[in-house]
């Protein structure tokens, strides 16, 4: 099975998200006006929007935290720590396995929950150098290969650098399956991701990048080769 690094994979996911951004009509990285309009009229090709996009797009994006009527802390996990991203409290998650409790929903529901909101956990682990989350995406990522099939979501690679993470720390080739497989799935419907699984693919492939920036040469060790930054912040990702 060909390895590819951390950039090989950003490269990946945003040449496959590419050909859908670009219908969007407006540059994401310069016309802030025009992103503010985005995000606030965000819906896929279906017309959906659902609770999580406008926090992730907000802060995928760069924009000031969104005047949602919702309160930060209400809603599932994934709008929480999306919100959290965004500068609201972290919410609580748990300490090993997955992020959050499966409860009484539906396994494709809640795994798309679940996995929406490990996406903003790495995000904000990348963006903050933070080792303790940056391990604790990994241990999550861990369980929901070894006990998820990658198809239990819907058809949004949401996570999916988590799992090239992992594939790229350990050497795990279910974890490359698990991206592989994702990838593949996000463009099944319409032929290429539709507009929200390539905002997804969009910031997957940057916060690799950024990971990539931090993590040391001798990524595959195990640990990861995180440095040294933040070292106490394991026992904050337990609160």
């Amino acid at each position: 099975m060909a390895r590819r690094t951390l950039v090989d994979w950003a490269d990946l996911l945003e040449r496959t998200a590419a050909p859908t951004l670009r219908t969007l009509g407006i540059d994401l990285d310069a016309d802030r006006s025009a992103v503010a309009g985005f995000v606030a009229s965000f819906a896929d090709e279906y017309g959906h929007r659902r609770a999580a996009d406008t926090p992730f797009l907000a802060a995928t994006l760069g924009l000031e935290r969104p005047g949602d009527p919702a309160a930060p802390d209400a809603g599932g996990l994934d709008v929480r720590m999306w919100h959290a991203a965004g500068g609201a409290p972290m919410p609580a998650c748990r300490p090993s396995g997955s992020l959050g409790d499966p409860g009484d929903v539906g396994i494709e529901a809640w795994t798309e929950t679940e996995l929406a909101a490990l996406h903003g956990l790495l995000f904000i682990a990348a963006r903050d150098r933070d080792r303790g989350r940056l391990l604790r995406c990994r241990a999550a990522a861990t369980w929901h290969v070894a006990e998820l099939q990658p198809d239990n979501a819907t058809a949004r690679p949401w996570a999916i650098h988590a799992f090239v993470d992992l594939a790229c720390a350990t050497d795990d080739g279910a974890a490359q399956v698990h991206a592989e497989t994702m990838l593949s799935a996000c463009q099944i419907a319409l032929g290429h991701p539709d507009r929200l699984a390539a905002m997804i693919l969009r910031d997957a492939g940057r916060t690799l990048r950024t990971l990539a920036t931090w993590l040391t040469p001798d990524h595959r060790d195990g640990v990861g080769g995180v440095g040294g930054e933040r070292e106490g912040e394991a026992e904050r990702q337990r609160d």
